[in-house]
């Protein structure tokens, strides 16, 4: 059977939808989507995900992540929250550094009232840093991740290093990034690693 993705001007990403399977009695035991970067990928990552005793492919599709009240908004102006337009704010720096839209959702702020604050001009890390991820072939075709050594870097640092690292390691389905982690030092570098949401 061809499996297609309707892709889409609109904004919207393909996911794949699976299920993992019991070893033993064989029944669905929890329900999984992953995010991709291209309809190609989702093919790849179906055509996988079919290909194993212990996964159901349930299908793949075209998705977008607005919610009712996000799509309200869009569609009301000046009915954004202060918390969406704060956000939007912290994304917008993101994006900026970038020059591009970001595939990294950045989500180590901090908050005050209930509301977040800006904190991508705050040191991350003092000192020399490297850091470093895995590539898990369950969530993308890609390879190991390893940055180059940053001194004292920002949080705005981190995200774009969090953005390569996203598309080196071709994992689309953990992209928040919501802080990081110092697990060893040699030499006078601290070794770290990005705490992935999804």
């Amino acid at each position: 059977m061809e499996k297609r993705i309707n892709t889409s001007p609109f904004g919207t990403v393909p996911v794949v939808v699976f299920q993992r399977l019991h070893v033993d009695t064989g029944e669905a035991i929890s329900l999984h989507a992953i995010i991709l970067e291209s309809a190609a990928d989702a093919r790849d990552k179906a055509d996988w995900i079919a290909s194993q005793p212990d996964l159901a492919l349930v299908g793949m599709t075209d998705a977008t992540f607005a919610s009712a009240a996000r799509q309200h908004e869009q569609a009301t102006p000046g009915a954004r929250t202060e918390y969406g337009k704060r956000l939007d704010g912290i994304l917008a720096r993101v994006a900026s550094r970038l020059g591009e839209k970001p595939v990294v959702f950045y989500s180590a702020y901090r908050t005050r009232d209930d509301l977040p604050i800006d904190n991508l001009d705050e040191i991350a890390i003092h000192g020399k840093v490297q850091f470093h991820a895995e590539h898990d072939p369950f969530w993308g075709h890609g390879n190991h991740y390893t940055s180059a050594i940053i001194d004292s870097p920002t949080w705005l640092d981190v995200a774009v290093l969090a953005n390569q690292m996203i598309k080196t390691t071709r994992d689309f389905h953990h992209q928040f990034l919501e802080g990081v982690r110092v697990v060893n030092e040699c030499n006078g570098v601290k070794h770290a690693k990005f705490l992935m949401g999804s």
